[in-house]
């Protein structure tokens, strides 16, 4: 099993999706059922799957990994069934599992559900002290709530609601930053990934306030001089 793994990466990283999917496919058969590799092989199949644009499928290849045969009706758009987040152990490799599962729903559009597999991912990478993973699962709550944000500024376009649709768009807004701000410095490309995604996010929200005649509501000038000093400073540039 071990040995496919890696050759599945070795495909993956060479951008052949469809390989490593196949590789990573054939990767499961060698792990018993629910343990780490077979989970792990599942995991892999999903970011294939992602590769390959086929979000759905690596949501529903995600949530057997976590679940097993018990189907769920979460990866359809559609559906409003929710999973039930208490079952889950909390392993290393659940974590890993619930950041790629939250990470393609945002991809379909399922974002509250989103935020919440997120949240139990953060709280078991917390539970294990496990500093990269809550890193990681930062780095993807912060883009969850971007996408909310987007979400909101476009329904802004349309509603008679304009006052509470902006109040909601800049509270999703703040909830990446502060997301974005967990990320540590233990972890410096993810840092520098996290400050570009805090500045650009910065930058939209500015040029956004602006466009619907809101500037005042702007008050993070300061922040967005700051991240350009750091980013200037850093010598990853």
């Amino acid at each position: 099993g071990a040995c496919l793994t890696q050759q599945g990466y070795n495909y993956c990283n060479r951008g052949d999706a469809q390989a490593a999917l196949e590789i990573w496919q054939e990767a499961e058969a060698a792990y018993p059922e629910n343990s780490d590799g077979f989970i792990g092989s599942k995991i892999n199949q999903g970011m294939a799957l992602q590769g390959l644009g086929q979000s759905r499928q690596a949501c529903q290849v995600l949530v057997k990994a976590l679940y097993g045969d018990r189907l769920y009706g979460i990866c359809d758009v559609t559906s409003e069934e929710t999973l039930d987040l208490s079952a889950i152990d909390p392993s290393l490799v659940n974590a890993i599992a619930l950041r790629n599962l939250g990470e393609v729903l945002r991809a379909i559009g399922k974002l509250d559900e989103s935020q919440q597999v997120l949240e139990k991912s953060l709280e078991i990478s917390e539970k294990l002290n496990i500093s990269e993973q809550i890193n990681l699962v930062q780095l993807e709550l912060g883009n969850t709530h971007r996408a909310n944000y987007y979400r909101l500024t476009n329904l802004y376009e349309r509603t008679d609601n304009k006052a509470n649709t902006r109040k909601d768009a800049i509270a999703q807004a703040d909830l990446a930053l502060a997301s974005y701000r967990q990320v540590r410095e233990t972890y410096p490309l993810l840092q520098i990934k996290s400050q570009l995604n805090q500045l650009s996010l910065l930058v939209e929200l500015q040029q956004w306030l602006s466009k619907i005649k809101q500037s005042d509501l702007f008050t993070y000038k300061s922040e967005i001089n700051d991240l350009i000093d750091w980013l200037k400073n850093s010598s990853y540039f």
